[in-house]
């Protein structure tokens, strides 16, 4: 077992976590430390597309024996929406599909966005908000809404009932909005409580929208991600 990955599960726990996203090799691996710590793994991201019966089936197995209840997919490559406006629809209704295979398995299924689901040339986040059935819930990355020009708690209460989690990690105030993923600058990733969007609000419309899952990820740190965690939830049990 990796030393670093340990070390780091530990200081997540020592901070205060409770909770993390791993993803389902992960916490195979590290199963005796995350029993250790008491952190529990409540969600999991799938690399590989699961749009095959058989490899869907053998991630749903996966997760239901490290009884992590919720499985999702993080993000889908330029190349897959070269056509938005035939891969969006088409990838919805493999989003249900996916969903409704989990929901029969006793797991939640969810989609984590970004910000090019906003670009104005093609909103996909609409074509997901109405083609998306109650087996597909979304996981609201507050960061990459409000790089996209959105406030967070808007979009968090127009998808009440139908959020899995909230990802947490904050946006330096200032810019145009983006809608592509690889020009937003590193600098532009903060801890918590330290950007522009207003947390208060946030976690408040989150518990009205039935919200029940919160992790903090900053996908950049100019220093040790560590330390970064523990202001980010520093902040985080003063303003909850």
């Amino acid at each position: 077992m990796p030393a670093k990955g340990v070390e780091t599960l530990r200081a997540i726990a020592a901070i205060g976590y409770q909770e993390v996203e791993i993803p389902l090799d992960d916490a195979k691996k590290y199963a005796g430390v995350l029993k250790e710590t008491g952190l529990r793994a409540t969600g999991s991201h799938l690399d590989p597309d699961p749009r095959k019966a058989q490899k869907l089936d053998e991630f749903i197995g996966q997760a239901k024996e490290l009884g992590i209840p919720a499985i999702g997919i993080a993000y889908v490559t330029p190349s897959q929406r070269v056509n938005p406006a035939e891969f969006w629809p088409r990838f919805a209704d493999t989003l249900n599909w996916s969903g409704e295979r989990c929901a029969k398995a006793g797991l939640t299924f969810y989609y984590h966005h970004h910000n090019f689901e906003f670009d104005p040339k093609f909103r996909a986040i609409d074509v997901l908000h109405d083609r998306l059935t109650k087996d597909v819930k979304l996981e609201i990355d507050c960061f990459w809404a409000a790089a996209a020009g959105t406030d967070p708690s808007a979009m968090i209460k127009d998808w009440s009932g139908r959020v899995f989690a909230l990802h947490l990690k904050d946006k330096a105030k200032g810019g145009p909005p983006s809608y592509d993923t690889d020009k937003v600058k590193h600098e532009e990733f903060l801890e918590v409580g330290a950007g522009s969007i207003d947390w208060s609000k946030v976690l408040k419309t989150a518990v009205g929208a039935g919200v029940r899952h919160y992790y903090v990820e900053q996908d950049y740190t100019p220093g040790d991600p560590v330390a970064s965690l523990k202001k980010s939830f520093s902040y985080l049990r003063r303003v909850s």
